[in-house]
């Protein structure tokens, strides 16, 4: 900016003492010796084409972010699902929920296959029923251990109460 207030000043410095010059067409002209009008209309189409130039930047950019917003999204997916898959096998879902840790494992491979075939949505689909089934297993797990849990606790009791009977039958 400063460097365009010295180049205007060098400017009209250098026509103020010129008599030849004619004063009430001084505003006419900008420091490049061209008139003002030609000056606005190639600044004008400069910055049309500018404004061109970004909007069609903008619509690609729109245009393709979806498409990188679903891989990212199937790829999250996946990885969730494979996390649930194994924290359901930790679990014990191989033993208690046989059917459903198949299930989850064949959706994650297909999930796999729909994203090597660039079919985003589709991986992302199935890798959510594969994480469905993962928590569905890993719950089913939970719950036989807390059943069997359950079951010795009760085992526990019965076998209290009935040494507590003997003891007081035999006094």
């Amino acid at each position: 900016m400063n460097g365009n207030l010295t180049l205007i000043t060098k400017f009209r410095l250098r026509f103020a003492n010129d008599t030849s010059f004619d004063a009430p067409n001084f505003n006419k002209f900008t420091p490049y010796g061209v008139s003002k009008e030609a000056f606005s209309f190639h600044q004008s189409k400069r910055g049309c084409m500018k404004t061109l130039k970004t909007t069609w930047c903008t619509l690609l950019f729109l245009v393709v972010s979806p498409v990188w917003a679903d891989k990212d999204a199937a790829n999250k997916a996946i990885n969730q699902a494979e996390v649930l898959i194994e924290s359901a096998e930790r679990a014990g879902g191989m033993k208690h929920a046989v059917y459903l840790m198949k299930s989850a494992r064949d959706n994650l491979n297909q999930a796999e296959v729909d994203l090597e075939e660039r079919e985003w949505t589709d991986a992302e689909i199935a890798a959510k029923k594969s994480q469905r089934d993962a928590e569905v297993a890993a719950a089913k797990a939970d719950a036989m251990k807390a059943e069997k849990a359950y079951a010795d606790l009760r085992k526990s009791v019965d076998l209290l109460r009935n040494e507590l009977q003997r003891k007081r039958s035999a006094q």
